[in-house]
Order: structure tokens, then C-alpha cells, then sequence
């Protein structure tokens, strides 16, 4: 299971701040009945097709914990019971207590519970006695585990309660440990099942148990479950990455090696020489169980327009992670990059993902104003504050936001007087129009974005320091196209999107594509636009585009010896596999290759 830490009952500051949220956010009073009133949903249907590969694991608990007075709960991801299994010398003790099918135990229903307070905690969570929020169910112990899908988003709460608990909550502890046990044992169920038809590594370590990887056949990562992403969490994420790149070559080849035998032997596992553990390949399940029309896994969850901006670079997987968990916080967001990186676009997809996409998003490039303006397009300006304004006055852009979000683009090119009030703005997120005497509140989401190093504008005495560290509330830093490992992918996209806008139909050759693939692009995301939509436009609709078609791709360097070479083996791993059909087996044997090789040869840069 990983760490003991991890299945400790949460501290007192814990159970405090879900009081607060009982009071302050659901108005919940702590002696009102009304909470142990109806509450009825209706289950979502992921939770209840887990159902179909949990039956096993829930009678083995029901066996260990069932006969002692608990029930055995699943709900999903609101807390809305699914099942439950209890002995029926104490059913109607938990019929009485709401603990029904159907009856929602979120915080805002029930106060602080162990299903309510485990989905906002989103880890294993014991709540005992008074230490539930409304009184009326103080007489129970709740010890609840969360059950994660393959994303990490919450699937279900496996949940044991019972009625009248001893004071003493050390057998709650104990349980508390055997339901996150099988809530972990469940969640494997899923992925494997989810994941049957895909390679999966297995890798088992002193910290993290047993991490699940899954893998298709161009050996990039697709899936993994919450150990694997607990594992990663503090390195980097490996989804969508090419395992070649994600560890180290005698790991790969070792696990290649026993792939295609019988042999079971855990392999040590290296990833940029770190240990993370011993595992090995499951091969993919080609014969579908019997009673597969019991269970569909349900279709993923639709990307979010920031998600739909990475198709499958690692580093900026974990960028879009991290801009995901602050887009609702109003923690001021800092995007660097170089330019033509994509930092307004992935600035607009932040707006776009966020509660406040119904808000305005109100954009200002910083570089293209006069510095004698500046002020003004920031705070807005009352009637008749100098000569030639508006005589109705005009709001700035903070106050045009209100409600949205703001991006400050190329701040670096900010003057320094203006940098002095924009300070104050954005710390108090109050703001006082040129000529005006009465500050106007605001609520803002906070985006600024630079390709300048601003720290080397600080030390150059062009930018405030203090102005810095509001701005930088996080620092997520872009990649170059170059440096991409979805550059390929990327591009498709780029000339998908030309060809929309212009309503064109054309084809693109394969030396055409590779002619783009191979280019540096120091234009970055701007400069791939920019070629296609112009080589687009004098294009003959539904003609093909050739490698000497592109226009302004300046001419490729030559090529030393060595890449020559590892060009030819990725060509040659290509043809391979379109003769073999995209199967990686068959083409590596076809080149007369280990699969180790082949993946070698294909994933060199």
C-alpha cells in the first residue's frame, strides 16, 4: 500500500476546516434534523459499472468487518450511495441512519462525514464519533478510501460505518487501513480491465506498492493509475511519453526482453538513473472475458481546451496539470516562453477551462501600448481627466475584466511608473481610475506572460522586483516547438487548423510532412502558422502538398554521419510498420530485430 502516512486519520486542523465549510459554505446548522432528511440521487453510471468487478473484493470485507456491526458502502463520486452490504441484525439501525441506497452523503447534505469528507480530501478518511459536524450522526464511525480512475479523477468512495462506536477509535484506525486496502485492490481491478487490450508495466516499490502503467504499441504511455501517479509526482508525468524516453535503456531492454516468455522475472526499473522499483510487462489480454458485456468502461471525460493544447509532450502535460489546479484559486499566473511559443493561447484555454468562462477575458499587450497610455488602458480614466478623453470617461482593462480574466502580455515591456500602480492593483485587486478619487473593487484572475528573463530585467533595474513575486503567484515556463515530444503531433494539428479556417481540402506527402518534422521552427507555434496558412493559400484545392512546396522553410543543414544513420532507422521502423499493419511486433520481426532495437531505432530524434 505504500506509506503507513498515507492511511492515518485526518489531524484536528483537517476536521476543523470541514466545519468551517459545513457552516460558512453549506450554512449547515449542527443541531438542525433537516440532515438526516431525504437526500436522494441518482448514482452515476461509472460508479455502478465498478460494481460489476467489485463483488469479490466487497464479500471479502463484508467476511472481515460485516459480522462486526459495519456496513459496507460504494458510492460515487458525490457521495451518493451505489450499494451496500451489512449484516441484517443491524440493517435497520443503518436505515435509520440514511445509510441507504440512493441517500447522498456529501458535506453540503450530511456535515462532515467519512464519504462526504473523503471526496474533498480525496484521500483515506476517518471520521469518528463528535467528530461528525451535524450531532444527529455523532452515534457513528466512518472510515472511507477513495477509489481514482486512470485520469486520477475520483471514481468512487468505498466507505464502512457503524453505529454506536466505542470511544476509543483504534479499531476504527485498523479498519480504516483494511478499506483502503481494498479500495486500492478494486481501483487495480479497474484499470486492468480498462486497460486490458494494452501492455501493462507493473512496478512494485517499498513506498508506493504496486504502480500500473498502461502501454500501447508505439510504446507510449496512455494510462496510469493513482500509485503511478503518486510515484511521479514529485519527477515528471509520464503520460503520453515513449517509454524509451521515460527509462533508462537496460531497464527497457530487460523488460523486453521477458515480454514475449512466460517468465515473470521483476526487472529492477530505472528511469534517468533513479530506482523507482522492481516490475514487468503484462502482454495484452487478445481473448475478451465472458461476462464482458457486464462492464463498459464509461467513454473519458471531454479535455478541457487547456488539456486539448498538449498531444503528448510529458513536460507540458505536467505544465497543463498545474495550470488546471490554479485556474480557480486567483493565484496569479506567470508565462514564459520563447516567442511564438503559445503563451496568449494558452492563456485564452486557461480562461476558457476555468469557473470564469462566462466572464470576459480582456487582453493587453503591454508592449504595444504608448507608456503615456498605459495607465489609463489599465485603470480607466473618469470624464474629463485630461484633454481629449472621452467626456463619459472610460473603464481600464482591470475593470473591463471584473468577473474574468486578465492577460498582461509582454510585461516585461511594462514602464516603470506604471509597474508601481499596477502593484497595488494587483495585490489589494483594487484599482483607482486617472483622475478619479474613489477606488472601484474588482475580482480578477491574474495571467501575465513575458519571452523577456525578468529576473535579469530586475537585476538591470527595468522591472520591479517586488512586482515580480505578485506576478509569479506560479511560473509555468512553455516549451519550444523543437523541443516538443509531440512536435509531430503538434504540426498535424497546426496544418489541420490552417486548412479548417481556409475551408480547404488538401493532402499532405509523407516527405512533406518529414519536411516540416525535420524544420527547427525557431518561430516557434507562429512561424508553423504562418508557413502553412501562406503555402495553403496558393494552393490549388485538393492538390498535394510536396516537400518543396513549403514556403518560407529556409534550407536544412547538412547532417552528420550518425543522424544520417538514425534517420534511416526510424524511415526503415516506419515502412515496417505500415507493411505490418502499425503491430510493433510483427514489424521488429520483420527487420530481423529485437523489440528493444526497434523501439530504439524508432524513437531517436
Amino acid at each position: 500500500m505504500g506509506q503507513l502516512g498515507a492511511v492515518l486519520p485526518l489531524g484536528s486542523e483537517d476536521i476543523q476546516r470541514s466545519w468551517q465549510r459545513c457552516s460558512d459554505r453549506h450554512g449547515l446548522n449542527p443541531d438542525d434534523a433537516s440532515a438526516l432528511g431525504d437526500s436522494t440521487r441518482k448514482p452515476s453510471e461509472p460508479a455502478q459499472a465498478l460494481l460489476a468487478m467489485s463483488s469479490n473484493e466487497l464479500n471479502r470485507l463484508t467476511q472481515v468487518v460485516g459480522r462486526s456491526g459495519h456496513s459496507i458502502i460504494v458510492t460515487d463520486a458525490n457521495g451518493t450511495i451505489v450499494a451496500t452490504h451489512n449484516h441484517s441484525t443491524y440493517r435497520q439501525d443503518f436505515n435509520a441512519a440514511g445509510l441507504t441506497q440512493g441517500q447522498c452523503w456529501g458535506e453540503a447534505f450530511r456535515g462532515t462525514n467519512g464519504i462526504g469528507t473523503c471526496i474533498v480530501e480525496r484521500r483515506p478518511t476517518l471520521i469518528h464519533g463528535d467528530q461528525h459536524f451535524v450531532h444527529a450522526h455523532q452515534n457513528l464511525s466512518c472510515a472511507a478510501a477513495p477509489i481514482f480512475d486512470e485520469q486520477h479523477n475520483l471514481l468512487a468512495i468505498l466507505d464502512t460505518s457503524t453505529v454506536n462506536p466505542s470511544r476509543d477509535p483504534t479499531r476504527a484506525m485498523h479498519t480504516l487501513a483494511m478499506v483502503t486496502e481494498s479500495a486500492r485492490r478494486i481501483e487495480q481491478n479497474w484499470f486492468k480491465h480498462t486497460h486490458r487490450t494494452h501492455w501493462q508495466l507493473e512496478i512494485q516499490s517499498q513506498e508506493h506498492g504496486l504502480a500500473l502503467y498502461a502501454i500501447d504499441d508505439r510504446q507510449r504511455v496512455v494510462g496510469l493509475d493513482s500509485s503511478g501517479h503518486r510515484a511521479l509526482a514529485l519527477s515528471q508525468d509520464w503520460l503520453g511519453f515513449d517509454l524509451a524516453q521515460a527509462l533508462d535503456a537496460p531497464t527497457l531492454e530487460s523488460l523486453w526482453d521477458t515480454a514475449d516468455t512466460d517468465l515473470r522475472f521483476h526487472i529492477p526499473i530505472f528511469s534517468h538513473g533513479c530506482f523507482l522499483g522492481f516490475g514487468h510487462l503484462v502482454p495484452p489480454d487478445t481473448s475478451a472475458p465472458a461476462d464482458d458485456t457486464a462492464f463498459i468502461p464509461p467513454s473519458p471525460a471531454p479535455r478541457t481546451p487547456l488539456e486539448r493544447l498538449n498531444h503528448g509532450d510529458s513536460k507540458l502535460a505536467r505544465t497543463i496539470k498545474q495550470g488546471m489546479r490554479l485556474i480557480d484559486r486567483k493565484i496569479p499566473v506567470l508565462l514564459s516562453g520563447e516567442t511564438g511559443v503559445g503563451k496568449d493561447r494558452f492563456a485564452q484555454a486557461m480562461h476558457q477551462s476555468s469557473e470564469r468562462a462566462s466572464g470576459p477575458m480582456v487582453v493587453l499587450n503591454c508592449a504595444a501600448i504608448a507608456p503615456d497610455l498605459i495607465e489609463s488602458e489599465l485603470f480607466g480614466y473618469v470624464p474629463g481627466a485630461f484633454t481629449g478623453a472621452n467626456p463619459q470617461g472610460r473603464k481600464g482593462c482591470f475593470e473591463q475584466a471584473n468577473g474574468g480574466t486578465l492577460f498582461l502580455d509582454e510585461i516585461g515591456d511594462m514602464p516603470m511608473d506604471a509597474q508601481a500602480k499596477l502593484l497595488r492593483a494587483v495585490e489589494d485587486q483594487c484599482i483607482t481610475p486617472v483622475g478619479g478619487e474613489h477606488s472601484i473593487q474588482v475580482d480578477i484572475a491574474l495571467i501575465s506572460a513575458s519571452h523577456q528573463a525578468l529576473d535579469e530585467a530586475v537585476e538591470q533595474g527595468r522591472f520591479r522586483q517586488d512586482l515580480l513575486y505578485r506576478l509569479r503567484g506560479l511560473e509555468l515556463h512553455l516549451p519550444p516547438l523543437r523541443l516538443r515530444q509531440d512536435k509531430e503531433a503538434a504540426l498535424r494539428a497546426v496544418a489541420r487548423e490552417c486548412m479548417s479556417d481556409m475551408q480547404l481540402n488538401l493532402k499532405i506527402s509523407d516527405p512533406a510532412w518529414q519536411a516540416l518534422f525535420d524544420y527547427p521552427w525557431p518561430g516557434n507555434f507562429r512561424e508553423a502558422h504562418r508557413v502553412c496558412a501562406s503555402t495553403f493559400a496558393v494552393a490549388d484545392n485538393g492538390s498535394t502538398i510536396q516537400a518543396t512546396d513549403w514556403l518560407g522553410l529556409r534550407p536544412a543543414q547538412d547532417t552528420s554521419v550518425a543522424e544520417q544513420t538514425d534517420h534511416l532507422h526510424q524511415a526503415l521502423c516506419h515502412q515496417a510498420l505500415a507493411a505490418c499493419g502499425g503491430n510493433a511486433s510483427a514489424a521488429a520481426k520483420k527487420l530481423g530485430v529485437s523489440r528493444a532495437t526497434f523501439y530504439r531505432w524508432r524513437s531517436v530524434n
